[in-house]
């Protein structure tokens, strides 16, 4: 009797040891499945999203960073009048192509009239070919503007709204904005933007 007292307790011990190896067991197991679930920040679904958007952005070319000083040089605009001055690094806010041309790492730059207070804006940005050939094309065809050809092989685009003459065109991949006051038609830009387009780096 007493044998059996003494095998019932060590079989209750054994039984009591398995019992408790299976609960540790079945936590662990748990949080292997947990581990094993795909987690929201793995998902590709945002990066693919952002890609998208990305994509429909205009991008610029860093190797096409330049300052206004290299395209007016003090003897451009002199020969166009001995009247104006270049003022870097300014931006008057005259159209909001000024503003994207900079948030695309652009320069934006002002050109003064001495003799007369009047101020011009320029802003240069080279853009990814893919990028220049689309905002080419969106010059082209958003119908606000009046064409205005630059030499043989340039097409500008005018456009005269609240007192603010503004001239863009894409040429070897840079986008240029001029916007001014005293800028009323496209013939009174297409001289400055000849300089310009004359002084653009390939």
């Amino acid at each position: 009797m007493q044998k059996n007292k003494i095998w019932v307790l060590a079989f209750a011990g054994v039984l009591a040891i398995t019992l408790s190896a299976c609960n540790q067991v079945t936590p662990t197991g748990s949080e292997s499945a947990e581990q094993q679930k795909p987690s929201k920040t793995s998902s590709s679904g945002t990066s693919t999203s952002t890609n998208s958007q990305d994509g429909d952005k205009l991008v610029s070319d860093p190797s096409g960073n330049l300052n206004c000083d290299a395209i007016f040089t003090p003897q451009n605009l002199y020969e166009l009048n001995p009247n104006l001055a270049l003022i870097p690094d300014v931006s008057l806010g005259l159209t909001p192509a000024t503003k994207e041309i900079e948030s695309l790492g652009g320069a934006a730059c002002q050109i003064s009239n001495l003799s007369s207070a009047s101020d011009t804006e320029i802003a240069i940005v080279k853009l990814t070919s893919k990028s220049a050939a689309y905002q080419s094309g969106a010059l082209s065809s958003a119908g606000l503007y009046t064409p205005q050809e630059i030499g043989d092989d340039l097409v500008s685009y005018f456009e005269f709204s609240e007192g603010v003459g503004k001239l863009q065109f894409v040429y070897k991949n840079y986008w240029v904005a001029i916007a001014s006051t005293s800028i009323s038609d496209g013939l009174q830009a297409s001289a400055l933007a000849g300089i310009i387009k004359a002084n653009l780096p390939n």
